[in-house]
């Protein structure tokens, strides 16, 4: 069923191209997808490509010692493969120095439009006021790149749509209703899919009641999980492992849709967007969208990053977890750099893994995972 929904959406993406409109992709999870649906494109979060021929082509444009997402991401775009090849223009959020590296070669080596946001490290009220500016001044970018108007109604009714589905997707990943490799599935979904598609497709789903039993339950947690980075998951469920998926292409591309309400100039403006604001200011739905992707708390990348350990400490707890996987891909100093700390912080057993998108890890990484299991 889910392999089944995959193909016709990226049929409907096609067909969307077929008859004019364009799709946007993003690498980073902070530039509001609803934005993208209120100027009439199609949002893509791209997080798929990564394989290892992907990430050795990217390495034809830029040094080996870039991340493997980045690489792979490169490669895909070069080589017009998969959702990459079906991208028209990029939404750039600069995050790390390899991530802007990223977007600046994909405009220059690709001929992709890009539309570049910075998003401040810093977490202050002068780093908010300036991330709305820079989401305010690329819709502006992009409306005349365009040649049309944002449509704040129709921002509105695909935001409230998609967190009705992230509700549910966040219940499905903490409470282990689905097995952990088609959880990692609905997540990749939940970054392409039309919000209303993927709520059918939820309701459609056989999903078990929340796991009672004794079996292991470890976070997973660390650099971008994309589709094809499946290995680590696959064995995990293969030893029967309860899985919670702790990074940003996780748990993380919900936390947006957990704020609570914020003040715009038209009044209180909820997180479920009542009908009443569907006529608001387009300028003050965009305002509310981005602080409230400014004020999403998994991103190791803020400082202070004190979030992000609250949280994950706070998953140990109520989840009762017996360890923490830190994956990291190689080069990814963001979180590679967390690895002593997050020991200290978290009071449970932490394996750290530093890896590519080489099959040849995979015997390595499956000896270090099963004495990492005898220990919990």
């Amino acid at each position: 069923m889910v392999e089944d929904f995959f193909i016709a959406e990226l049929k409907a993406i096609k067909n969307h191209r077929d008859n004019g409109g364009l799709v946007a992709g993003c690498l980073c999870r902070h530039f509001p997808p609803e934005i993208l649906a209120g100027l009439g494109l199609w949002p893509l979060r791209l997080t798929s490509g990564a394989d290892f021929n992907s990430e050795r082509r990217g390495e034809q444009i830029v040094r080996p010692d870039a991340c493997s997402y980045c690489k792979s991401t490169i490669g895909c775009f070069k080589w017009k493969t998969g959702l990459h090849g079906m991208t028209d223009i990029l939404v750039g959020v600069n995050t790390c120095d390899m991530m802007r590296r990223t977007i600046d070669t994909v405009e220059a080596e690709i001929g992709i439009p890009v539309f570049r946001v910075n998003m401040p490290a810093t977490r202050s009220v002068n780093a908010k006021s300036y991330f709305v500016m820079e989401v305010n001044r690329a819709v502006e970018e992009l409306e005349r790149f365009l040649k049309r108007r944002f449509d704040a109604a129709k921002c509105i009714s695909y935001f409230n749509a998609r967190k009705k589905t992230a509700e549910i997707i966040e219940d499905i990943a903490v409470n282990d209703r689905l097995p952990p490799v088609l959880t990692h599935k609905i997540f990749h979904l939940f970054s392409i899919a039309r919000p209303e598609a993927m709520l059918a497709l939820l309701g459609k789903l056989k999903l078990k009641k929340s796991s009672t039993g004794k079996c292991r339950k470890v976070i997973l947690t660390g650099s971008s999980l994309c589709l094809e980075d499946v290995f680590l998951t696959e064995l995990l469920q293969e030893k029967k492992v309860t899985v919670i998926p702790f990074y940003c292409t996780g748990l993380g591309a919900l936390e947006m849709y957990k704020s609570g309400k914020l003040k715009c100039s038209t009044g209180i403006l909820p997180v479920r967007i009542k009908s009443k604001f569907q006529k608001a200011h387009g300028s003050d739905v965009i305002k509310v969208l981005a602080l409230l992707s400014f004020n999403s708390n998994i991103c190791i990348r803020q400082r202070p990053n004190i979030a992000v350990y609250d949280r994950l400490k706070e998953i140990i707890k109520t989840e009762n977890c017996d360890g923490v996987i830190l994956k990291s891909l190689k080069f990814c100093d963001l979180w590679f750099s967390e690895k002593e700390r997050m020991k200290q912080e978290i009071g449970i057993p932490l394996l750290v893994l530093d890896t590519t998108y080489s099959d040849s890890e995979k015997e390595r990484i499956r000896s270090r995972v099963e004495a990492f299991l005898e220990i919990i």
